[in-house]
């Protein structure tokens, strides 16, 4: 399988992902955190199964995918944060 395959695979997991966090937990900032918590282990399980082994550096590749998929988990959720305090608000 190609690489850019790989990332475009991950990339669509980190975001399928992020959309059930923010599906199934209300509050925006506890469902970017479970998000990103959830990709950073996938991420390393994805990299064990791809390499075989532990990546020697496992702790920066585990600081790092945090910080991506707490971006990635921000992102995503900013229209499910927009479409509930529409739904908070009272009609005029």
């Amino acid at each position: 399988m190609p690489d850019y395959l790989k990332i475009i695979l991950l990339l669509l997991s980190w975001i399928a992902i992020a959309v059930a966090c923010h599906g199934y937990i209300k509050h925006y900032y506890l469902a970017s955190l479970a998000g990103a918590i959830v990709i950073m282990i996938l991420t390393q399980v994805m990299g064990y199964i791809e390499l075989g082994y532990l990546d020697p550096l496992w702790f920066v590749g585990t600081i790092t995918s945090f910080f991506m998929g707490s971006l990635v988990a921000l992102i995503v959720g900013l229209p499910f944060r927009l479409v509930r305090k529409l739904e908070k608000e009272p009609p005029e």
